[in-house]
């Protein structure tokens, strides 16, 4: 299964691979990173990733589904100011 991960909004700074991402239409969605990602920590909260893995039921999420993530690129890296020149540009339209 592959997903398209718009954004991540939270990563759990204990357990730092288990996290609640955006999908690409805009809805929430529990992920599990996989530990052994060599750029895992380089994911930053405003990056466009392409993900692959499967859905699984997720201890860390409360027995809810999440998506468990065995490979990803990235796609796009932003920062806030990045999305702040973007959304400026789209009001001056």
């Amino acid at each position: 299964m592959k997903l398209t991960i718009t954004g991540i909004i939270y990563i759990d700074g204990c357990i730092p691979f288990i996290g609640t991402a955006i999908d690409l239409t805009g809805r929430n969605l529990d992920v599990i990173f996989n530990k052994t990602l060599k750029d895992q920590q380089q994911i930053a909260l405003l990056d466009t990733i392409e993900a692959t893995g499967k859905m699984m039921t997720s201890t860390h999420h409360g027995q809810r589904p999440a998506f468990a993530i065995n490979s990803m690129r990235t796609l796009r890296r932003e920062t806030v100011g990045s999305v702040r020149r973007q959304l400026k540009a789209a009001e001056r339209r």
